[in-house]
């Protein structure tokens, strides 16, 4: 069933609008599930002043989508996902699945932000401010960002066009990225990871000729790779580590490996 993911500052009113929304899906009769970032024992604050536990928290907000993503349930991902490289993967787990997502976006100002905020005392300061500056903004011209709503706390709930982009959606073709295939060589394993660790490496040696928007050549005949900024090797090397974490579990042909993380790169430097 349908995914929503929403996506806003710190203290923008988030779990408030996910409510909202639960409620009125149950009032049209359907079965809502809402999946929080939250660890047990771990106050807000202390989640994210640590890259490790902020990274398991959208590890088990991820996985717990997935789960609930291939039942009967609108599931909504409340939290603040900022990362456009996030919301991609979430993005992916509904493709894949076939099922229609979108992206609310809680458009609190940063001035309302700090003040609510201060009323309730959750975060620092210092940490407001850094999250803030890590946000970035959903965007309707990235698939994975569309369809879009913006909100700002004065707006009423769109429930209208929500509904219509959750169960009346545009049919739209699986992009490559997203097809899953059966595995069709039993050392997959060791193909991922030898073919996206050429892919990296031939990325890595054009980065010294590199101009943004050159088409990079990748070994095997596969499709280039076109790059709209430099890159390094912990950057790659990231993405790598999170391309083969979703193909595991994702699978494609293994002819469609390179193809396949090359999109993704591009996604993920977009």
């Amino acid at each position: 069933m349908p995914l929503v993911v929403l996506s806003g500052f710190p203290c923008s009113g988030k779990t408030q609008r996910a409510a909202e929304l639960a409620h009125m899906l149950e009032q049209q009769g359907h079965k809502v599930a809402v999946v929080h970032d939250r660890l047990e024992g771990e106050s807000p604050e202390r989640m994210y002043v640590s890259s490790a536990t902020e990274k398991i928290a959208r590890g088990e907000l991820k996985s717990e989508v997935n789960r609930l993503a291939s039942t009967e349930t609108v599931v909504i991902a409340d939290g603040p996902n900022y990362i456009k490289g996030f919301r991609y993967e979430l993005y992916c787990i509904a493709r894949a699945l076939k099922t229609p997502s979108c992206v609310i976006h809680v458009a609190a100002s940063k001035q309302q932000c700090a003040e609510w905020n201060a009323a309730c005392a959750r975060y620092p300061e210092g940490l407001m401010q850094e999250l803030f500056s890590r946000f970035e903004c959903p965007d309707n011209r990235n698939r994975w960002d569309s369809p879009l709503f913006t909100l700002a706390p004065e707006d009423a709930m769109p429930m209208e066009a929500i509904s219509a982009a959750l169960f009346n959606p545009t049919n739209r073709a699986p992009t490559l990225a997203v097809q899953t295939q059966p595995l069709s060589a039993t050392n997959f394993l060791h193909e991922l990871d030898r073919i996206t660790q050429d892919v990296e490496t031939a990325i890595l040696q054009a980065q010294s000729t590199f101009v943004p928007g050159d088409a990079i050549a990748l070994p095997g005949g596969s499709r280039p790779v076109t790059l709209k900024r430099a890159t390094n090797m912990p950057e790659l090397r990231r993405l790598r580590r999170q391309f083969i974490t979703f193909t595991k579990t994702h699978p494609v042909d293994v002819a469609l490996i390179a193809p396949t993380f090359a999109e993704f790169i591009e996604n993920g430097l977009a």
